[in-house]
């Protein structure tokens, strides 16, 4: 199910009012739709055609007379929920009377009440009402691919997929909020629940929304990061993930027919391969892995063509290949995607995974794999050195930078020193961002900066001393922050609507708890990464594939210039002409034009960012109506209603 909508207080909604709401978000599925109205609340969902047969199979709103559920996603580990159900509800046994994700949802309930969603494992957004006790429950997965928003309006609060469909039906009538959308074009890390909208804010990931009697909203976390355990030794642990990501690539897996893999030439989604051919091989299934993967041309730095093949061929596979020419940076119409976009973020391969799911959908896929969360969970980076120093460990700290750097002390300060001074009580010198916040765009002007605290809010936010050490912060910090579950939100949005599902093995809680119980060692040490995950595929994938790299490979910067400076930069070069963005004081417009120069120039500079201002360009300007028309006052625009 790909679109929510719920509403509790206030005067009655009709069925016609709730089904309205789910079509304004037919981009999320809309082509079936059901819905329960009441005098205290409502709830609706639609789907997909594809999803109906495909992925979701089940009825849209499960009703058990009392409680009433909608669901965006997918539950796993189906039998182990209903054993523990059960034995939650011992004495009191109830029937859970159906086997789709929305009946077990309800189960829960029953058996844990409002903090059901801590006993549940997938991918999920949901909400439940309760008609006895006059509750509505909502609530997010820890790794957030299903966004869900809430506003209100006087009496009545509103809970929806999309924030457009919430903004309309808040007291603000989807009045846009400019230092929101300043706050998502800045990149901060940390920021990111307020939207475009006022009024309008985002469920954070892994937290339960409850509206109670008399309209009272609280919002509470229903997951918390393991305490520490005792690791097991290196080769038992690789062998315990071994059996984890298998079990996970299982769960995930179509239920019968054909899932599309992505494979790429890194180690995470070819492990995800190795331990999809261990689960097919477990039983006789009607199901199979086709692989797809993106092929670069030769002497591109993102090319690993022969890399994927070597690990196709290890097990007879054939690939599927979409090539990297052929994929364009931006849709044919910009201005109808803007238009049709929940919010001003987008991602820079939005195209890429459209063009990969179409492929996917070609061999007959509906369901994705991706090595998403490969990387967070099992790799590093060098700001483990920062704990090194400020422990005391002045040895391991010299042998490894040796290893790293040489014998220079070049970037010493820059990797070292200052992670670990801005680690120390949040740091006080805003000018130089910690190691989990990012530098502010260039091109936001300082006034805009300075009213909206933006610097003084992305650090108050960044989880300084929540975990032991600044690795193990930055292993869960990089899973959960706002702006990483905001680029898996979007990039599922656009696979939704290419078509397809994309399940990500390595979000998976019991693989998250276990790697957030293994020794950093195992996940960077100088130069050497993913050892414990490389050691885990030994036997499964090539030697020669699972060996160190001397450098990184896979990379895709020289896409993006020659994007940028060929077929977008007509559309780039109007907008940035008179942009809109600078109307309304939120960034600098002659430097951004100078900085663009000077990137068409060389092909050095902020790509990424470049595209974002863009993006968010075209969005603004479809919501206030501006396209090439008169300018737009800031007092004006603040009133503009969508």
């Amino acid at each position: 199910m790909s679109a929510i909508f719920a509403v509790v207080g206030g005067e009655p909604m009709s069925a016609a009012d709730l089904q309205r709401a789910v079509l304004e978000m037919a981009t999320r599925g809309a082509e079936h739709i059901d819905c329960r109205g009441g005098e205290s609340a409502g709830v609706a969902a639609g789907r997909f055609d594809w999803e109906m047969e495909a992925t979701a199979s089940g009825p849209l709103v499960v009703d058990d007379g009392v409680r009433v559920v909608v669901l965006d996603g997918t539950l796993y580990y189906r039998d182990a929920l209903r054993r523990a159900i059960a034995g939650a509800t011992a004495g009191r046994a109830f029937d859970i009377a159906g086997d789709s994700a929305g009946h077990l949802i309800i189960g829960a309930y029953r058996a844990w009440g409002a903090d059901c969603a801590r006993h549940l494992e997938g991918d999920f957004a949901f909400a439940l009402w309760d008609r006895d006790e006059q509750l509505l429950v909502c609530a997010r997965d820890i790794f957030g691919t299903r966004p869900l928003f809430y506003g209100r309006n006087r009496d009545r609060v509103i809970v929806a997929s999309m924030a457009t469909t919430v903004a309309k039906r808040s007291e603000h009538g989807g009045a846009l909020d400019l230092g929101a959308i300043g706050e998502s074009l800045s990149g901060a890390f940390n920021l990111g629940e307020d939207t475009a909208y006022k009024g309008v804010a985002l469920v954070p990931v892994g937290h339960t929304l409850v509206v109670a009697r008399g309209g009272n909203v609280t919002l509470q976390p229903h997951w918390e990061a393991p305490t520490a355990r005792a690791a097991s030794s290196f080769e038992e642990g690789a062998e315990e993930l071994r059996a984890l990501l298998t079990d996970s690539v299982d769960e995930r897996m179509a239920e019968r027919g054909t899932t599309a893999l992505w494979l790429s030439g890194g180690w995470d989604s070819s492990a995800l391969f190795a331990c999809s051919q261990r689960a097919l091989g477990r039983r006789a299934t009607p199901r199979e892995i086709a692989l797809v993967s993106m092929s670069y041309p030769v002497g591109n730095l993102g090319r690993e063509d022969e890399a994927i093949l070597s690990v196709a061929e290890r097990y007879g596979a054939t690939v599927n290949w979409v090539q990297s020419g052929e994929v364009p940076l931006f849709p044919p119409d910009v201005a109808l995607e803007a238009s049709q976009r929940d919010l001003p973020f987008a991602h820079a391969f939005e195209m890429w995974s459209r063009t990969m799911g179409a492929r996917s959908r070609a061999v007959g896929a509906r369901v994705v794999l991706t090595g998403t969360g490969g990387d967070e969970l099992f790799a590093g980076s060098n700001i483990y050195l920062a704990d090194l120093l400020r422990r005391g460990a002045w040895g391991s700290l010299a042998l490894d930078w040796y290893h790293i750097r040489g014998r220079t002390l070049n970037g010493f300060r820059e990797r070292v020193l200052n992670p670990a001074l801005a680690a120390h009580d949040g740091g006080k010198d805003l000018s130089t961002p910690g190691p989990f916040e990012q530098h502010l765009m260039p091109w936001l002007r300082d006034d805009f900066v300075a009213t909206h605290r933006l610097r003084e809010r992305e650090r108050a936010k960044a989880p300084y001393g929540r975990r032991p050490t600044l690795s193990d912060t930055e292993q869960l910090w990089g899973l959960t922050a706002p702006m990483f579950s905001r680029i898996r939100s979007t990039l599922a949005a656009a696979q939704m609507r290419a078509g397809i599902v994309n399940r990500s093995p390595f979000l998976d809680l019991r693989v998250l708890r276990f790697a957030l119980g293994r020794p950093r060692k195992e996940r960077v040490t100088a130069r050497e990464t993913k050892r414990l995950l490389r050691r885990a595929m030994k036997g499964l994938l090539p030697d020669e594939f699972l060996a160190p790299r001397p450098a990184r490979t896979g990379i895709t910067t020289q896409y993006m210039r020659e994007q940028l400076r060929g077929p977008a930069r007509p559309l780039i070069e109007a907008a940035f002409e008179r942009p809109v963005l600078a109307e309304l004081g939120i960034i600098d417009a002659d430097r951004l034009q100078a900085d663009w120069r000077k990137y068409l120039e060389t092909g050095q500079g902020l790509a990424l960012s470049f595209y974002d201002v863009y993006q968010t360009e075209s969005w603004i300007r479809t919501h206030l109506g501006a396209g090439s028309g008169p300018t737009i006052r800031p007092e004006a625009a603040r009133s503009i209603a969508r």
